[in-house]
């Protein structure tokens, strides 16, 4: 596999070859479909200035990094309650989501996400393209570098919307989701197996920083979030 893409490196193509089960024939689409959409989405190229109207907001944002026995995690941490999908579109929402696992996989092989479900709204079911960007792109494109989804704070009519997303997941993928419920100290002790203190927000029982600027920190980045 790597003799057909030797501009790739070897855990690249190891991840795809995964992904896949280990049929070579399968993950050499899959990494031909990847190398097309990268040159001519260039998520690489994406620029916070890329994303003035979804970025701001700050319902994603770069926690830190997890260290783990074998390995550095960078953590993603969204809020639903910051999330403001009408003001922008999927286009926008496709680079968001780019701009993020590229700067993500520059700190480690993989990354965990913390969802806050607070703040979700039955209309952001009807996010159905939004939806399928962010489960395509990463299982499409970023595949096996999600470690961990972390979900906290789930609503009961979330269930619904679960049903229809978890179809459009792979089962490994499904295995690494973890609803966790809990409030107070009971989030803090159940993100603990998790997260380590110093990435765990503060509004969680953590270290981290509750007031982060959105997306990975910059220099311009302290302008965009005022």
């Amino acid at each position: 596999l790597c003799a057909t893409f030797p501009q790739l490196s070897v855990d690249t193509c190891r991840r795809f070859l995964r992904a896949r089960k280990w049929d070579v024939h399968k993950a050499q689409s899959m990494l031909q479909a990847d190398v097309e959409w990268r040159a001519e989405k260039r998520p690489n190229d994406i620029m916070q200035a890329d994303l003035l109207h979804s970025l701001p907001a700050g319902a994603w944002r770069a926690v830190g990094v997890h260290q783990t026995a074998d390995e550095a995690l960078p953590v993603l941490w969204i809020q639903l309650s910051l999330w403001r999908p009408n003001e922008y579109d999927v286009h926008e929402y496709e680079k968001l989501v780019c701009y993020f696992m590229e700067h993500l996989s520059k700190q480690g092989p993989g990354f965990i996400v913390l969802f806050d479900m607070s703040g979700w709204k039955i209309s952001f079911s009807l996010q159905v393209a939004k939806l399928k960007v962010l489960v395509g792109t990463l299982q499409n494109h970023y595949p096996e570098r999600l470690r961990a989804a972390l979900i906290i704070h789930t609503p009961g009519f979330f269930q619904a919307t679960w049903r229809m997303m978890k179809p459009w997941l792979d089962p490994h993928t499904v295995e690494k989701v973890h609803f966790i419920n809990g409030k107070g100290d009971s989030v803090t002790n159940l993100l603990t197996p998790y997260l380590g203190q110093e990435v765990l927000p503060q509004c969680y029982g953590g270290c981290a920083k509750a007031d982060l600027c959105p997306g990975i920190p910059t220099e311009d980045n302290i302008i965009l979030a005022q």
